[in-house]
């Protein structure tokens, strides 16, 4: 992103160097790391890694099928005329300090049908209070009001501050704790992959950042779901 903003920065200056103009690296050794690389079929880390390519998953991604598309629609060709069948969720990820995500959806509990329709990505601590929160979601989902089935809101059961704030601001608006800990960072991410596996998610164009979190989610050198940059996911 800094990158790209720096592209179209006239008085700017930029440049993307590989490991290779690194002259402290011995170039015997870069090259036998990445015929090993290759060998091992791992061809995004060498690229990623060694030269400072931006790799799209690779064979580690979590969730290779958002690889496949192509095209985002918009939420205007996609939005159900049968609104009234649909019910409006929003997923809140608190935080006070890194990054507070909050992604709204549509569900149709008969077909099981989601639509990832909009996000929040908050990364100013200023905005990340209840009050300010709040606002944002209302006027995403002002257009919805008396359209849909109802509306469901979900925030992250380790954080009850949040919950207790927006109690302070609206004693009329509910919030239901996710069960996170019950099904355990494996579980929810496997629930959504399943989801994506059953072609049963849409996700509209609306939603970049989510877009990037499920393109870049990757597991570690040990194989483990990573704990960084997953806060729409985690919504």
């Amino acid at each position: 992103d800094i990158m790209e903003a720096l592209k179209a920065d006239k008085s700017a200056y930029w440049c993307t160097a590989t490991s290779f103009d690194n002259t402290h690296n011995d170039r015997g050794f870069l090259e036998r790391t990445r015929d090993k690389l290759y060998a091992m079929g791992l061809e995004d880390t060498w690229l990623r890694e060694y030269m400072a390519i931006f790799v799209k998953g690779g064979k580690r991604s979590i969730f290779p099928w958002i690889l496949k598309q192509k095209y985002f629609p918009s939420f205007a060709e996609v939005m159900p005329k049968d609104l009234n069948k649909w019910t409006l969720n929003i997923g809140y990820d608190p935080a006070s300090s890194s990054v507070f995500g909050v992604i709204f959806y549509l569900f149709n509990p008969y077909t099981k049908k989601i639509i990832v329709f909009d996000e929040l990505y908050i990364d100013q601590p200023h905005k990340m209070t209840a009050r300010e929160v709040m606002l944002a979601v209302d006027e995403k989902i002002e257009f919805l009001k008396g359209k849909v089935r109802g509306t469901e809101e979900v925030y992250d059961e380790a954080a009850a501050w949040f919950r207790n704030e927006v109690i302070e601001l609206r004693p009329n608006r509910w919030l239901t704790p996710s069960r996170k800990a019950q099904f355990g960072v494996d579980g929810y991410i496997n629930l959504l992959r399943n989801v994506m596996f059953a072609e049963l998610m849409t996700i509209c164009k609306e939603c970049p950042k989510y877009i990037w979190e499920l393109e870049s989610y990757i597991k570690d050198d040990n194989g483990k779901v990573p704990k960084a940059n997953d806060h729409l996911i985690n919504a």
